[in-house]
């Protein structure tokens, strides 16, 4: 049963100061301003809760980081049905360390993978409700993208929801680069790119799937706007 206290998980100031300090202090980060922490998980469960995402729904995080978004995931989920994927190894630890209670973390039974191949081989099940890359696609060359269209395609149900961003104004040519852009486990450089929709809509009707975005302001935050992206009706049906 979905309530409005399981919804709502405020993370307090101390513990994100403390957060970020020592991801700071490893050369890491939080995924976001600090004044935006809570934020971004309360922005990304409303939408998922509001585009028809359960608290039963299988749902993968993929870069799923600090779990600035994922410890509101977790929280909100029944157990057993929250999967992050984090290749950043000290990035994830320390936001388990300081959001993920083990108390929190014996209920709610969430399971974790390193790998930085978009693979779902770590954990025991094959087929998810609900994918969420957000800030992904804003870093991460094609190839990448594709590959994970098509974990989308070959690990979900026929009915689930795939949420990623891209960013909202497109100052930055298409991006052709074959490298992640940004801040990584393997970069403590910043930066961004942009992809093309046309390009990301080919991509789809490729693979027998849908996209449209999200325009509501409220589910919204930031610098980047939320795709929807499902499987077509005539795929789903077979």
């Amino acid at each position: 049963m979905t309530s409005k206290r399981k919804l709502h998980l405020n993370i307090n100031i101390d513990t994100i100061e403390n957060l970020v300090a020592e991801l700071e202090s490893i050369q890491s980060f939080s995924g976001g301003p600090k004044m935006h922490f809570n934020t971004a998980g309360e922005r990304t469960l409303k939408l998922l809760s509001e585009r028809g995402i359960k608290s039963n729904s299988k749902t993968l995080d993929i870069g799923c980081g600090c779990l600035r978004i994922g410890i509101k995931l977790i929280n909100y989920l029944d157990p057993g049905n929250y999967f992050g994927i984090e290749p950043n190894k000290p990035m994830l630890d320390t936001g388990i360390k300081h959001l993920l209670s083990d108390s929190l973390r014996e209920l709610k039974t969430p399971s974790f993978s390193y790998n930085d191949r978009f693979s779902v081989e770590d954990f025991k099940i094959k087929s998810f409700d609900c994918v969420v890359a957000r800030s992904i696609w804003t870093h991460a060359p094609k190839t990448q993208i594709a590959l994970m269209l098509d974990l989308f395609k070959e690990s979900s149900t026929q009915n689930a929801k795939f949420f990623t961003s891209v960013l909202k104004k497109n100052p930055y040519p298409d991006y052709l680069g074959t490298t992640w852009v940004g801040r990584s486990h393997e970069s403590v450089r910043e930066g961004v790119v942009h992809h093309n929709m046309k390009w990301i809509r080919e991509q789809c009707n490729a693979r027998s799937m849908r996209v449209r975005k999200i325009r509501d302001a409220e589910l919204n935050f930031g610098n980047q706007v939320w795709l929807e992206i499902q499987k077509n009706e005539t795929q789903a049906s077979c």
